[in-house]
């Protein structure tokens, strides 16, 4: 349930490396020497990840020509693991385990609210090191810090759909 989310203490993730750069500079972010992964699906991940950063917002959108944070999630886990998900913020947010602060782990889902619309309204890929990757309105696949002031502010919470 939703109602109750304002209660909730923001989890704060800590990380031992350097800060990546984020936002505007994301295509320079190298997924691969950030996220250490050994399995071959969480590679195909990485690999997805990688051929969208950049890509630019587009409502609705779930292919490389333009597409929206629930879009992102959806293609690039079908082209990686075969797990068919809705093309919904809200809807994602019923699949997999809750999983929270230092338990997070690449590729839980992270879920927001108020961005944009009420309730669950944004969505994206947890990599590592406080950074995951969506799809923003203004600066299309881009990956962010989830402990930046606007996204603590609206984090709701994260689920876990597949253990890479």
């Amino acid at each position: 349930m939703v109602g109750c989310i304002g209660l909730k203490s923001k989890p704060r993730y800590t990380s031992k490396n350097k800060t990546i750069k984020t936002q505007k500079s994301s295509k320079r972010v190298n997924v691969k020497k950030l996220v250490k992964v050994s399995s071959n699906e969480g590679k195909y991940l990485i690999q997805q990840i990688e051929n969208y950063l950049g890509v630019r917002y587009k409502w609705g959108g779930s292919t490389s020509s333009g597409m929206d944070c629930s879009g992102f999630v959806k293609t690039v886990f079908e082209n990686s693991v075969d797990i068919e998900l809705p093309h919904n913020a809200k809807q994602l947010f019923d699949f997999g385990k809750k999983t929270e602060g230092s338990a997070l782990t690449f590729g839980d889902l992270v879920f927001f609210k108020n961005v944009g619309a009420r309730g669950i309204s944004h969505v994206g890929i947890y990599l590592a090191d406080s950074s995951f990757v969506h799809a923003s309105t203004k600066r299309g696949v881009v990956v962010s810090n989830i402990n930046s002031k606007y996204y603590q502010e609206r984090y709701v919470s994260a689920k876990r759909i597949y253990e890479f």
